[in-house]
């Protein structure tokens, strides 16, 4: 009543207004009398009925005339969305029983969140969460069991306390005095065992009380509140409103593809919005100016995360706590009012470091890297959903006139090829030739040389996807890891020093791997990051005398040698300024080139490159696949290097003959022996078996390809008969007195290449690659086995390293598949 009220009113002064305008008129004059002659109720009639026109034609101009503009705007200030998250899709393995084993898991994790402005007794609130934090530090940290170490490392991340004995940089040089009275700094290196004693006195005294008294200093500090240092503003993918935005003063943040505010530099509160508004409007962004001014200014802090991936049993505890407590208010707030849950997703892992190259991981925001997970992403990922909605334009933000709902479709399943038994024992097989060999790393294949499916692939060392951050931790240099920059066959071993103009830790270059005036340190994890690399698709090199097969296949499949044909070895050939020489003494006088193949005879090699000549070589190691991605579903596959025809070098093709100056990955390898293996063809490998479409109920089948016929099926039988022969030559120095695999005919060929280093190839452990190619069996070849050890140290050759591992996992292969003799 009161609206219409004032309604009237409003008119009643308009209607004065207008007489006293008109009144000096004749016309108005009589306009008046008229007017004074209509009864009071129908001039109000009137008043109303001209007040309805005037909103009718408002109405009309802001519906219909102005809609669309309207709608855009208020589409920009009132649209709201909230993601409907697709379920990521898993992987899966089967066995020969068919039974599926789960390899990935989606689980439930939840963050744990405190709001300040609902905290009214500190203390007590403290003194109530701190056990549960405790428990989630100590005892269950999201889906393991941390061991005391890990426990106190956890309170030490959250605290940012140092509890543990560190390494202290101080203590890492001395001066010593010389016999001349001089003095000079040295190196020292600290003496892990005694800091290693004094960490374990550290967590044999901590106690759940000692733990308990952190977490509470901690988080007391945590529940303050205050203010804000930064607001978030928002996400936006387009790149050139970020650069505009990242240029218009420091008080606009940009991290990534958000964007925040710094309220404590605006300098001009109207100023700096109006800057700010006027990029977002050449953008084609619709945002209010007042909303961009409340984004500038202080706000109060309402949101402080405690911790992260609390398991759910712990969640549940702390909802258990706010019933309990929830009776118990502080002017009339309920104590625990400000303590929430929030719930995410978590890739979690079962099988920890269970085949971990072929699967990848996946990382704190959200990325997965490596191997299946990166390779088939959008596949697993599926696709998020939304619901959208907005205002009505013309009554404002008081209710919701359409909504859009797109629904998540979730992602695929994906099944591997790789077998688990056959899995589980060559990496059992690889961890123990690791100790043995003492190398930088092993990689291991196994494939089906018919339909190219890979049934084993093994990278040691390995790491555990559940905890990846580990291979980015690093610590100082010990005194018992101070062969890493004394020697340089550990050149490979990452070191790092703290950068002296910027203070930040960085790779170290070789010289200053040896400066003893640097600060040297070195990942926990020896290998750090470089641990993720799957070796047998992304760490190319010399393949060595192992390449000699193919070699010999083509000129055997060219009909220009035979195995039994002869050639006069003089242990050496001359090629312009280079001298290639033989590396076995066995190389020497009138040999058959079966005799080269088995003995590695680079002068042999050479002999066949000389005869078929470097187009037709070249154009069979392009067929092969060499210098090519073979397209395996893994991620950041190395294509390898062969120069061929493009700089062609009459030394570099002759070296290419017997293995150097090209580089290959183990499934490069694996993919071109299968030709000679299985009557000539080419197979494409694959780790894929099949795709389950859970959307659709659909399995999607991999159907295996072969690429294209080599080798004539002539050529391929007598290179499978080779294999054979190889290993059955007799010499205690050679693999074939080592097998130990009677009655049965296993194949294969090893392969020693040195490591080249400042200009020459080195010899000495620590210098060589040692490889292996084989297949079991070279009577009914199931498997090529394709073994690489780098950097060994107990054995310089091949076959004494690579060779006993191809050897066991041969035996394994051969009572696995019941292979009959």
């Amino acid at each position: 009543m009161k609206f219409l009220w004032k309604i009237k009113w409003l008119l009643e002064r308009k209607l004065k207004k207008l007489n006293s305008n008109i009144r000096g008129s004749h016309i108005g004059v009589s306009l008046e009398k008229s007017i004074k002659k209509i009864p009071k109720e129908i001039r109000i009639l009137i008043f109303f009925g001209f007040l309805l026109g005037v909103i009718f034609i408002r109405l009309f101009q802001l519906q219909i005339v102005q809609a669309d503009d309207y709608s855009q705007i208020l589409a920009g200030q009132h649209f709201r969305q909230s993601t409907l998250e697709a379920e990521r899709g898993n992987i899966f393995l089967t066995d020969s029983s068919g039974n599926e084993r789960k390899l990935t898991e989606n689980v439930d994790l939840y963050n744990i969140f405190v709001d300040p402005k609902f905290i009214e007794d500190e203390e007590r609130f403290v003194e109530i969460l701190s056990p549960i934090l405790y428990k989630h530090f100590c005892e269950l940290n999201g889906l393991e069991e941390p061991s005391d170490k890990e426990c106190i490392r956890n309170i030490e991340n959250f605290t940012e306390n140092e509890i543990l004995p560190q390494e202290e940089s101080e203590d890492f040089f001395v001066e010593m005095e010389l016999d001349d009275g001089e003095e000079e700094e040295e190196q020292v290196f600290l003496d892990q065992d005694m800091l290693d004693d004094e960490t374990q006195d550290v967590i044999d005294d901590f106690t759940k009380e000692d733990g308990i008294d952190y977490i509470q200093e901690k988080l007391s500090e945590m529940v303050q509140g205050g203010v804000r240092d930064r607001n978030y503003f928002g996400f936006f993918e387009n790149d050139e409103l970020l650069n505009d935005m990242e240029s218009i003063g420091d008080f606009v943040e940009i991290s990534g593809n958000y964007i925040y505010f710094i309220p404590e530099k605006v300098d001009n509160l109207n100023r700096n919005a109006q800057q700010i508004f006027q990029v977002f409007e050449k953008h084609n962004y619709s945002y209010m100016l007042e909303t961009i001014r409340n984004s500038l200014t202080e706000r109060e802090i309402r949101y402080v995360k405690v911790t992260n991936d609390v398991n759910s049993r712990i969640a549940r505890e702390i909802n258990e706590l706010k019933e309990k407590y929830f009776s118990e208010r502080v002017d009339g707030v309920p104590l625990l009012h400000g303590l929430g849950t929030e719930e995410h997703k978590e890739r979690y892992y079962p099988y920890g470091d269970f085949m971990s190259h072929v699967i990848g991981y996946g990382n704190d925001q959200g990325d997965f890297l490596y191997g299946v997970e990166e390779y088939f992403d959008d596949i697993l990922a599926g696709e998020d959903g939304r619901i959208a909605s907005h205002s009505v334009p013309w009554i404002g933000a008081i209710g919701s006139a359409e909504m859009q709902v797109e629904e998540a479709t979730h992602g695929s399943d994906v099944y591997l090829t790789i077998n688990p038994t056959i899995q589980e024992n060559i990496e059992a097989i690889v961890r123990d030739y690791y100790e043995e060999l003492e190398p930088d790393s092993i990689s291991t294949l196994v494939m089906d040389p018919h339909t190219g499916e890979v049934k084993g692939a093994v990278n040691y060392p390995s790491f555990d996807p559940n905890n990846y951050s580990d291979y980015y931790q690093i610590e100082l240099l010990s005194y018992d890891q101070r062969y890493i920059i004394d020697e340089d066959q550990y050149m490979d071993i990452p070191v790092l020093i703290r950068d002296p103009e910027t203070d930040d830790i960085r790779m170290a270059t070789f010289d200053e791997r040896t400066d003893p005036n640097l600060e040297k340190f070195v990942f926990s994890e020896k290998l750090g990051p470089q641990t993720f690399i799957d070796r047998n698709i992304s760490y190319p090199s010399e393949p060595g005398s192992t390449f000699k097969n193919f070699t010999v296949a083509i000129g055997r499949d060219l009909d220009e040698i035979s195995l039994s044909d002869t050639y006069k070895d003089e242990g050496e050939l001359e090629i312009g300024p280079y001298t290639i020489r033989n590396v076995m003494d066995q190389c020497s006088g009138e040999l058959s080139f079966l005799d080269a193949l088995n003995w590695s005879c680079n002068v042999g090699m050479v002999r066949i490159a000389q005869q078929i000549g470097r187009y037709a070589f070249y154009s069979y190691l392009d067929k092969l696949g060499f210098g090519q991605r073979t397209g395996i579903e893994l991620a950041k596959e190395d294509p390898g290097t062969v120069t061929g025809l493009e700089d062609f070098s009459m030394a570099r093709y002759f070296n290419n003959s017997f293995g150097q100056g090209l580089l290959t990955t183990p499934i490069q390898m694996g993919t071109a022996f299968s030709s000679l293996v299985n009557g000539g063809y080419v197979v494409q490998p694959t780790v894929l078996d099949k795709i389950y479409d859970r959307e659709n109920n659909e399995i999607i089948e991999n159907d295996k390809t072969i690429k294209n016929r080599v080798f004539s099926e002539e050529t391929a039988e007598r290179m499978l008969k080779s294999q054979g022969e190889i290993m059955d030559m007799e010499d205690e120095e050679h693999l074939g007195s080592m097998v130990g695999i009677p009655f049965y005919s296993v194949g294969g060929k090893s392969g020693t290449s040195q490591i080249a280093f400042r200009g020459s190839y080195q010899a000495g452990e620590g210098w060589t690659y040692g490889g292996f190619v084989g297949v079991v069996t070279s009577e009914d070849p199931r498997y090529i086995i394709v073994t690489q050890v780098r950097r060994p140290r107990q054995s310089q050759r091949g076959s004494g390293s690579a060779g006993f591992i191809n050897r066991d996992v041969s035996k394994f292969l051969i009572e696995y598949a019941g292979l009959e003799r």
